[in-house]
């Protein structure tokens, strides 16, 4: 909203900058606190392409559920199990190995 309403940014930039905020947070916060790693540029990109990956499956899975009529409650329910599991596995099996 702050970007959006104080500062002018359109809504698709505002959300450019805001995932980059959040992912460099979240990649921070994995690298110390889950997986208790040093921080490292090749791990970064890893941690980067498997949050763009997690982005398209959560995109997919929300355009399947709406083409095939799944109601937005199924769908939110199969998304906020499916995602932070795959988050997960990815970034414990090829990010943060």
């Amino acid at each position: 909203m702050f970007l959006i309403d104080v500062i002018g940014f359109n809504l698709g930039f505002s959300t450019i900058i805001a995932f980059s905020i959040c992912l460099v947070i979240s990649y921070v916060l994995h690298s110390g606190w889950s997986f208790k790693v040093e921080y490292s540029l090749n791990r970064f990109i890893r941690f980067t392409l498997a949050a763009i990956l997690n982005l398209a499956v959560l995109l997919g899975i929300s355009v399947l559920a709406e083409s095939l009529h799944i109601s937005n409650l199924k769908s939110v329910l199969l998304t906020c199990t499916l995602i932070p599991l795959a988050s997960y596995l990815l970034n414990k099996i090829w990010v943060f190995r």
